[in-house]
C-alpha cells in the first residue's frame, strides 16, 4: 500500500492553482522512476507481478514518456540517472553507455545488471509486448510481429 501511495503521489500530485506543463509532468515521471528504483522495482515484469493492472498502467505510461524523453547523459548534469533507471525505462543503450563511461578500463563493464537481458534481440519489443499484453490481452499481433 505504501508503494502505491508513494508512486501515485509522485505522479499525480498537483497544486490546483498551477497548470501542469509538459516540463512539470516530465519531472514527475522521472521522480516516479527513481521512486520505483528506491522501492526495489528494476524490471517491468515486477510491475506486472506485484501490482494490479489498474495501478500499473499509469506507471507504465510514465515509463513510456521517460523512454521517449530520457534525461540527458552528460558530465554537466549532476542529477544524472543511474544505469538501472535507463534499464527500467527500456533504454539499454543509454545504460550501457553510462556504465562504460563509469568503468572505462574494463573493471566492471556490465555493472548495471548481472542477470541476462530480458530482450535477447535488443530491439525493444519486449517492453512493447509487455505493455500491449496488459492493455490488450487477447491481441497477439505485436507478439507475432516480434517473432
Amino acid at each position: 500500500t505504501w508503494l502505491v501511495l508513494r508512486l501515485f503521489c509522485t505522479i499525480f500530485e498537483r497544486n490546483f492553482l498551477e497548470t501542469i506543463s509538459e516540463e512539470t509532468q516530465c519531472h514527475r515521471d522521472r521522480a516516479a522512476i527513481m521512486a520505483l528504483l528506491d522501492e526495489g522495482i528494476y524490471h517491468l515484469i515486477q510491475l506486472q507481478d506485484e501490482l494490479p493492472v489498474g495501478v500499473s498502467l499509469p506507471l507504465l505510461e510514465a515509463i513510456r514518456r521517460c523512454r521517449l524523453n530520457p534525461p540527458p547523459v552528460d558530465d554537466s548534469n549532476m542529477d544524472c540517472w543511474p544505469p538501472a533507471a535507463f534499464d527500467l525505462i527500456g533504454r539499454n543503450d543509454l545504460a550501457e553507455f553510462l556504465s562504460q563511461r563509469q568503468f572505462p578500463r574494463g573493471g566492471q563493464a556490465n555493472a548495471v545488471d548481472d542477470t541476462p537481458s530480458e530482450d535477447p534481440d535488443n530491439d525493444g519489443l519486449v517492453v512493447l509486448e509487455d505493455y500491449s499484453s496488459m492493455v490488450f490481452p487477447d491481441d497477439n499481433r505485436v507478439r507475432e510481429a516480434a517473432r
